[in-house]
């Protein structure tokens, strides 16, 4: 092989994700799924500043996946007149019911226990003014948010205001030797160190006023040789409220993949193979996301009736050296 092309590295994953069996969606029948995301102080704070900051007094708010409704109570508590309560599964939404209960005194409370697909804009009694959904997933688009977002814009033909209103799946260099100690993650008994990650890169990206935009290729550089690419979502809460998932606190809620690289390289390309297939597939898919041995793979719902199989595939640059010892 000459120096200057391009070798498919073998990639491990140094972190297992979470595995969602059989699905998505019936991990989050668990009340302990939930309790991790309340847990996560990082994350319930910046959804709520970014409520606080989109929603108006009187507004008509829809949050869809709305879990034990937490995200509905900030919207009533920043000034909504009516909450569309929309969660599927029947037993959290109960949960959401009792939490709910106090503060239909202040504002018209309608739970839905339904997917947001399976509603018709005959149900709900006025346009919202905001659609909240917080199905954002470890690699950013793996829990359906595209599909949930832009298949919600039928309820407001007008138009309105979204939380997120963006979201990218970023990847950089990861320099384990960088780690702090003060600086660290703790996910599934091994430890992530933020600010050990290098010049940051978007993979995909999607935006309430563009389409779902997923990069055939990108090149993640660095100065000096590296041997793992680290992945995070970054969100756009609202104007002044981003959140990533690349967060150092114990309490993250998001698994924070890391791909180890077979060598040590400069560069590394991240190939998109993107194939059109049935939206009806994800009611049968049982995983919506994979690391494997070189890359990872994403299951994703552009809207109700079109979604695509994404596969990633790194593939080590031309600048290598021999791997080191893994610390």
């Amino acid at each position: 092989m000459h120096d200057n092309e391009m070798s498919i590295a073998s990639c491990e994953p140094l972190l297992q994700p979470v595995v969602l069996e059989p699905s998505i969606r019936e991990y989050y029948t668990i009340m302990r799924a939930h309790e991790g995301l309340l847990a996560d102080k990082k994350r319930m704070v910046a959804f709520r500043e970014a409520i606080n900051e989109t929603v108006r007094s009187g507004d008509v708010v829809m949050d869809i996946g709305a879990g034990t409704g937490i995200l509905s109570q900030y919207a009533v508590e920043a000034g909504a007149s009516t909450v569309y309560v929309v969660e599927q599964n029947e037993s959290i939404l109960n949960i959401a019911r009792n939490k709910l209960a106090s503060y239909e005194a202040s504002a018209r409370i309608l739970h839905l226990a339904k997917r947001g697909h399976e509603i018709k804009c005959g149900e709900l009694p006025a346009q919202p003014d905001v659609i909240i959904s917080e199905m954002i997933g470890t690699l950013a688009f793996n829990e359906g948010l595209v599909g949930l977002m832009e298949d919600a814009k039928r309820f407001a033909p007008s138009g309105c205001r979204m939380i997120p209103s963006g979201v990218r799946l970023m990847a950089a260099p990861y320099f384990a030797e960088a780690r702090r100690p003060e600086k660290v993650t703790i996910f599934r008994g091994e430890h992530v160190y933020a600010d050990a990650a290098g010049q940051p890169h978007c993979v995909m990206q999607w935006t309430v006023d563009k389409p779902f935009e997923s990069r055939q290729s990108v090149r993640v550089k660095a100065e000096r040789p590296f041997s793992n690419v680290v992945l995070w979502a970054e969100s756009r809460l609202s104007d002044s409220i981003t959140l990533s998932t690349l967060s150092c606190s114990e309490n993250n809620s998001w698994g924070i993949p890391i791909l180890k690289l077979s060598k040590q390289c400069r560069e590394v390309e991240i190939r998109c193979c993107l194939s059109e297939v049935s939206a009806d597939a994800d009611r049968q898919k049982g995983c919506s996301y994979a690391i494997s041995k070189n890359g990872f793979s994403l299951f994703q719902m552009l809207d109700n009736k079109e979604a695509v199989s994404m596969a990633f595939t790194c593939v080590c640059g031309p600048q290598t050296c021999p791997a080191g010892p893994q610390r």
